[in-house]
């Protein structure tokens, strides 16, 4: 006989959900009769994907999502999305393109409401907002229904060069820098210097070797060398800050050698 109009199902949890997570709202829509416009947006934010908006069906749904993870790899996906039968889906497969042009160093909100796909926020490079709105075309179907509202953020050149540059590494028990790490800080510090609105924060880890309490210490220790070499390179101290984690958050999992290697760095977080 069907689920009565009205009636609200249950929330099918996003994949990679673990079983037993509360969820919130209704997986499926009510079923109107009235067509309802394609509304759906995503917000790129500090490694993190929000999607929300209607579908039209489970599938469309399932990948949607999984090609918005392939299109970011790594990033975070909440799916606060909604399946809804009369919901349009025109230019959904072509979104993840968009999202891929726009690169996980860009804080944007990229809107497709009834057919007008609306970019907003900050991006790496004129290249980047030039990919993503021929991307958008794709999306909305006609180059005049793109709103084009990007701007290329010193934030986020940043975030994308300090992502090209080799990881800044560790011997074990060691809070001095190799040559080619300190190499490496250099030019962090001319990125810097290149663009002085830009503060960051140095975050000091090791691998899981040791009592937690040392590793603390040692950890400090790293990001207070980094610290210190980028102040000495002329990096005023009002745009830097720097954090120690110990063994927690490790990069990859402390199987092995190699990986325990890859555990022993700083990171740099571009703050906003």
């Amino acid at each position: 006989t069907g689920t009565p109009t009205g009636t609200p199902t249950t929330q099918t949890p996003a994949p990679g959900t673990p079983a037993g997570t509360p969820t919130t709202g209704p997986t499926t829509a009510p079923t109107t009769g009235t067509p309802v416009p394609t509304q759906l947006s995503v917000r790129v934010s500090a490694g993190k994907v929000t999607l929300t908006g209607r579908v039209p069906d489970a599938p469309t749904r399932t990948s949607l999502i999984g090609a918005v993870r392939t299109a970011l790899p790594g990033a975070q996906v909440r799916d606060r999305l909604t399946v809804d039968p009369q919901a349009g889906g025109a230019g959904l497969e072509h979104l993840p393109m968009v999202l891929r042009a726009l690169g996980p160093d860009s804080t944007v909100t990229v809107q497709l409401s009834g057919g007008t796909l609306v970019l907003a926020g900050g991006v790496p490079s004129e290249a980047s907002k030039a990919a993503a709105v021929a991307a958008g075309t794709a999306v909305a179907g006609d180059p005049a229904a793109v709103s084009d509202q990007l701007v290329v953020d010193p934030r986020a050149t940043v975030r994308a060069l300090l992502r090209s540059l080799p990881p800044v590494t560790f011997r074990t028990a060691y809070s001095t820098l190799a040559p080619e790490d300190r190499r490496t800080v250099r030019e962090i510090s001319r990125l810097l210097t290149a663009h002085p609105t830009v503060r960051i924060r140095v975050r000091g880890y090791t691998d899981d070797i040791g009592a937690a309490d040392m590793n603390y210490g040692l950890s400090y220790a790293r990001a207070r060398t980094v610290y210190r070499l980028l102040r000495h390179w002329g990096i005023p101290a009002s745009r830097l800050t720097f954090e120690a984690f110990g063994e927690k958050y490790p990069k990859v999992p402390n199987t092995g050698a190699a990986n325990r290697a890859a555990n022993r760095r700083v990171e740099f977080e571009v703050l906003r």
